[in-house]
């Protein structure tokens, strides 16, 4: 057992803990696929690697955001309940009343966390320019970031078209099909590819969480 610590910020001792617990429960899925052989095991792998990915970025942008109250930072962000638009609008004064027994910190942070948790990255571009926002030096990870979008696309064909081809023109080419469960043909996919993924992902906060440790304040990880 591993124990990590960051005093000046406990969210990234966190962030660090959760992706290493989901790089174990993928170590595990590919443990059940070695026995089964059964490829599902893998697509089911990917979902976590890029639930990762997603938990982890929100985790460091909640944070990033939350620490750092600017005029900038706080006017890209919509007030709590108004965030299905996902941009920042004007309101009316009598919105606040509701809120009247809270601090203004207490309303920024929870207008942030709302935000935060409604933030998706539908390819690597939308991490790189988090990256940016974040004042991250994006450097180290750079080279990651393709394979990253490999994750995100893969997880995409997964989830939305059950991993099946998306060219949907073929489909219209036969009157008549031949349903065979063995044999329909879905994108093919290996053990090794996952296992750079799950390294990729590692490597990737391992570089980025860095960044966003408070001046002075240090992460710490020990076995216990």
């Amino acid at each position: 057992m591993i124990s990590i610590e960051c005093n000046s910020a406990p969210i990234l001792a966190a962030s660090l803990s959760r992706c290493f617990s989901n790089v174990s429960r993928v170590s595990s899925l590919i443990e059940t696929y070695k026995n089964s052989q059964n490829e599902d095991i893998l697509r089911l792998s990917i979902v976590y690697l890029h639930s990762t990915l997603e938990d982890c970025m929100r985790n460091l942008i909640f944070h990033y955001l939350d620490s750092n109250h600017s005029i900038e930072n706080i006017n890209s962000i919509p007030l709590i309940g108004h965030t299905n638009t996902k941009r920042a609008e004007k309101f009316f004064l009598g919105e606040l009343i509701k809120f009247k027994d809270k601090s203004i910190t207490s309303l920024i942070s929870e207008s942030i966390e709302e935000f935060v948790n409604r933030e998706t990255f539908n390819n690597s571009n939308d991490i790189a320019r988090w990256l940016d926002k974040c004042k991250v030096d994006k450097t180290k990870v750079i080279n990651l970031l393709p394979q990253i979008n490999d994750i995100i696309s893969r997880r995409h064909n997964v989830v939305h078209n059950s991993d099946f081809s998306v060219n949907r023109s073929i489909l219209s080419q036969e009157n008549k099909v031949k349903h065979d469960v063995e044999n329909d043909v879905v994108t093919s996919i290996d053990l090794k590819t996952i296992e750079a993924w799950i390294s990729v992902v590692s490597q990737f906060f391992m570089e980025i969480i860095p960044s966003f440790i408070p001046k002075g304040g240090e992460i710490t990880m020990k076995n216990i």
